[in-house]
């Protein structure tokens, strides 16, 4: 499949997730098709990079800042509190975040860190369950800002949120069992604070990820239009510098770039050499054999051309007609007389027949000239003494090679 049905293709794709994903009102499946939803991912991730360090060591530090709320309300398990946050839940919050480093990680990120969430309440609700403090009480609907910070801060994909906020619901519901045994009402309330608060994170979360879905389709639309628009100029450019016909370039291009070439050699001091090329009896041809077998011999003589002359900076151009112009920067004239008879043989050797022409087949002439440029050399001597040349070339019998006495 090529890139224009490929950019065709990938842009049906995103329109309609656009189109799936914004109609989706309530809670839905928000996820791409499976290359849609790798290159987000993965777009997500780099995004995430920045960020990912920064909340995560600011979720450590709020975390052991509450040693200090621990050690004024939880008073007779502070220590153990203590040992639990800093010995034990910090280290792996750590490695939680080294995690983002370790490249097969990366793709298990939201995993890794719905665990964390998990962990992370699991361990205050532990420290609760230590505790005989009354101060209990109060302190056990605070697990719901770890739910918060997971869905909200970190922004976890709405899957894994979804996943860690139900099983912290849960543990928290059973736990309030047994650590506020015996106050039903609290624990009503507390319970209705979790809930409450999960379920509107858990909102958030769902619309936060759902607009920045959006927003990455519409990024990758602009980039699809963006590179169709590239397309396109190329198309254009190519249209306006080739001819259409052989697919060499046009005569403007051709006098265009040589008049740039001419002045930096005038500047830098180094040769520049011009090919003149003509199809031998090409109008005899034309008239017994027809335009389309006409145009059939210059796309194939074009073919040869562009074969031989392929470095970089050398430019082949229809001249008008049969004739055809080389541009060879950094080109001598014995290199130039060279690639001439490449050139030359290589036109021979297609044996297109041509009963009208001196030698039976199809053949060229060609007159080639090579100068570095000086003030007292106009550029159009350049051209004329190739284009002497080549028609010297045709006086001495056709399909033949002839340089140029320019000095």
């Amino acid at each position: 499949m090529n890139k224009r049905h490929t950019s065709i293709h990938t842009s049906s794709l995103v329109d309609n997730a656009i189109s799936r994903i914004d109609s989706v009102t309530y809670f839905g499946s928000l996820k791409f098709p499976s290359k849609l939803e790798k290159l987000y991912q993965e777009e997500r991730l780099k995004q995430r990079e920045k960020e990912f360090i920064v909340i995560g060591i600011t979720g450590i530090l709020l975390y052991n800042l509450f040693v200090i709320v621990d050690y004024i309300m939880l008073p007779d398990i502070w220590l153990e509190s203590f040992f639990i946050r800093i010995g034990i839940v910090t280290p792996l919050m750590i490695l939680g975040l080294v995690s983002q480093r370790i490249a097969f990680l990366k793709e298990k990120l939201d995993f890794i860190l719905a665990i964390l969430i998990i962990l992370v309440s699991g361990s205050i609700i532990f420290i609760l369950f230590l505790s005989s403090n009354q101060n209990v009480l109060h302190y056990y609907p605070g697990i719901v800002l770890v739910v918060l910070f997971g869905n909200v801060v970190f922004r976890l994909n709405f899957q894994y949120a979804l996943f860690s906020s139900v099983i912290v619901c849960i543990m928290h519901a059973i736990s309030s069992l047994f650590i506020m045994k015996g106050h039903g009402d609290i624990n009503i309330n507390s319970n209705m604070i979790m809930i409450s608060g999960t379920v509107m994170s858990l909102i958030g979360n769902y619309y936060l990820e759902k607009e920045d879905r959006i927003k990455f389709l519409l990024n990758q639309k602009l980039i699809i239009e963006r590179h169709r628009l590239q397309e396109i100029n190329i198309l254009l450019e190519k249209r306006v510098k080739r001819d259409p016909l052989t697919k060499l370039y046009n005569r403007d291009f051709f006098e265009y770039t040589f008049d740039k070439e001419w002045r930096n050699g005038l500047r830098y001091k180094y040769p520049i050499g011009v090919m003149f090329l003509d199809i031998d009896d090409f109008k005899a041809y034309n008239d017994n054999y027809g335009h389309q077998a006409g145009d059939y011999v210059l796309k194939k003589v074009s073919n040869v051309i562009s074969k031989n002359a392929n470095r970089f900076h050398e430019i082949a151009a229809r001249y008008g007609g049969e004739e055809f112009v080389l541009l060879l920067p950094h080109v001598s004239l014995e290199e130039g007389l060279k690639l001439a008879e490449k050139v030359r043989r290589g036109v021979w050797k297609l044996a297109i027949p041509h009963d009208f022409s001196t030698h039976g087949v199809i053949t060229v002439s060609i007159g080639v000239c090579s100068v570095i440029p000086r003030s007292n050399i106009k550029k159009e001597n350049l051209l004329l003494a190739a284009d002497e040349a080549m028609y010297h070339s045709k006086k001495m019998g056709k399909n033949r090679v002839t340089p140029c006495n320019m000095k």
